[in-house]
């Protein structure tokens, strides 16, 4: 049973870091993007 939750945990724990840097990444383009429409 403890091998099966720190695996889940692990499991989740990935899936949190790889979904937080996507937002991250799409956080950053739209802020380039508003950047390079201001400019404009």
């Amino acid at each position: 049973m403890t091998g099966v939750s720190l695996l889940s945990v692990a499991e989740t724990l990935q899936l949190m870091l790889v979904f937080g840097s996507f937002v991250l990444l799409l956080v950053g383009t739209i802020v380039a993007l508003l950047k390079n429409s201001t400019k404009k």
